[in-house]
């Protein structure tokens, strides 16, 4: 099997994640030398994959999200930084009288920020 097969990401030559004089040589800030480069950029997970002598940035997806009675939602597994869009089922509309619609955004930790 290749390293690419074992990662749902970004496949780094780097054996060590966050702890290696070496860069990423993927997932870093451009703004940032790669040699100096020690961790992903924000919204990535690091995974080390000693089998391939390589490291595998993943983006951060949410799940479980609790949705409220009578709603329902799109884009279920969001990526760092994405909004999942909740809508009030039909015959229902927020309790707070703002229409029918709310998001809630995936955030680095994997979890959802409060409904806007």
């Amino acid at each position: 099997a290749l390293a690419s097969e074992a990662c749902n990401g970004t496949v780094s030559l780097t054996t060590v994640c966050n702890t290696t004089a070496l860069g990423y040589s993927a997932g870093c800030p451009s703004s940032v030398p790669q040699f100096e480069c020690m961790s992903p950029e924000r919204g990535q997970t690091c995974t080390e994959l000693p089998d391939y002598n390589a490291t595998c940035l993943e983006p951060v997806t949410c799940t479980d999200f609790k949705f409220p009675p009578n709603s329902h939602g799109n884009n279920l597994w969001p990526l760092y930084g994405e909004a999942l869009e909740i809508e009030c089922d039909v015959g229902y509309e927020r309790t707070d009288g703002k229409g029918f619609t709310t998001r809630a955004y995936c955030l680095e930790s994997g979890n959802f920020t409060a409904m806007d």
